[in-house]
């Protein structure tokens, strides 16, 4: 109850409009990432299946480079203007069910190039509306969340009763209308441009971001690329061992997400009481603990393990500990500098998943090398900040 106060008290539509998209948004997403896997699998079979995966999900991340320019575009010419062009996705996932799986690295690698505009922009409105709150960041991904656990369920039903192309006309829909939210009820206390004039060197508002962020920026690419590499694979052979898609869907996606749901309150409150890196080192080490379980076991109990949720906590730390670390005018300039870092997990992906040969224990073991070498650069950035506040002391 305590969530749904802080919307009433919100004066802004723009925030309960973006909470219904938040909401869209995520059932969309749960729809398209609980099928794709299942779909690849039932199309290719599993040992094609798997390094068509791998190639996927590099092609999702791979334009993310473009975003150190989108990035800061966003800031100058207004985020508005660029969330125009998340119209233009709908069709695209439609597209994926009716082409050869062959093609669809392609259509993937369209979205994410209208998605490296889109997200830093949206990014910059999200930090602006919240304050950088995670209380009231924490809204948005809570109903993100109850989203994913709603659209966990529908590839199944979809599939039986209307086939595979239904799952993609719906995410189309559900896509089409999201678009439209963010666009109609675009908040106007933020305007149509930020602060940072147009005639801005893009060089130096990259250089600004990046003096401020890269330790916590790195960290994230490690962390990121360890467990997308780890979660990727992992859902693939849970699937080929319990073979049902809607079990798979309400343990991996429905359970999964109401569990974040739930989480996800409790982080915001976390990082507005304590510092976020130190939510976030904490949050890493329970990936050790829980990544390794979900690897010696098999079947059903994987999936039991997989619910639990440790990423609201990894996520919303990282977000506002990023977020707090640069001005507010900047913050579509950082969600792009950090997607643009982030597209060396995809790269790393790419490569990983080729050299592994479906090889489990190398993809376990370099996940846990990765997330390592996560926490490793968190700790040296704790370390200098602490360094840094004494000889301003003295």
């Amino acid at each position: 109850m305590g969530m749904f106060r802080i919307m009433l008290r919100k004066s802004s539509r723009s925030f309960v409009a973006y909470s219904i998209a938040s909401l869209l948004g995520g059932i969309a997403g749960s729809i398209y990432y609980t099928y794709r896997t299942p779909y690849v699998y039932r199309t290719v079979g599993e040992t094609r299946g798997a390094e068509l995966i791998a190639v996927i999900v590099a092609s999702e991340q791979l334009p993310g480079f473009m975003a150190l320019l989108t990035g800061p575009l966003a800031d100058t010419i207004g985020r508005r203007k660029i969330l125009v062009l998340s119209l233009a996705t709908p069709i695209l996932y439609l597209l994926i069910g009716l082409v050869d799986p062959s093609n669809i690295p392609l259509i993937t690698f369209t979205l994410s190039f209208i998605n490296v505009f889109t997200s830093p922009a949206l990014s910059g409105v999200v930090m602006v509306l919240t304050n950088r709150r995670g209380r009231s960041y924490s809204i948005l991904m809570s109903l993100s969340s109850i989203g994913w656990a709603i659209g966990g369920l529908f590839p199944y039903f979809l599939v039986t009763y209307f086939g595979s192309i239904s799952v993609f006309f719906v995410i189309c829909i559900l896509h089409l209308v999201t678009s439209t939210l963010l666009l109609i009820f675009y908040p106007k206390e933020i305007g149509e441009k930020t602060n940072i004039p147009f005639n801005s060197n893009m060089l130096i508002i990259v250089k600004h971001v990046v003096r401020k962020t890269y330790l916590l920026c790195l960290s994230a690419v490690f962390a990121n690329a360890g467990l997308s590499l780890f979660y990727s694979v992992m859902g693939l052979r849970i699937y080929g061992e319990v073979g049902n898609l809607l079990v798979y869907g309400a343990l991996l996606s429905t359970l999964t997400a109401l569990a974040g749901a739930i989480a996800r309150p409790f982080s915001g409150l976390l990082v507005d009481v304590y510092n976020p890196t130190m939510v976030a080192m904490f949050s890493i080490l329970s990936y050790y603990v829980l990544d390794s379980l979900i690897y010696y076991t098999r079947g059903y109990l994987s999936m039991v393990l997989w619910i639990l949720p440790i990423y609201p906590f990894r996520d919303t730390a990282m977000t506002l500990a990023l977020a707090r670390s640069v001005e507010l005018e900047y913050q579509s300039s950082l969600a792009g500098v950090f997607s643009a870092l982030n597209t060396l997990s995809g790269l790393l992906i790419l490569f990983l998943s080729r050299i592994s040969n479906g090889n489990m224990f190398f993809v376990y073991t370099v996940h846990l090398t990765l997330l390592t070498l996560s926490l490793i650069t968190l700790i040296f950035k704790e370390i200098r900040d602490r360094e840094n506040l004494g000889l301003k002391e003295n």
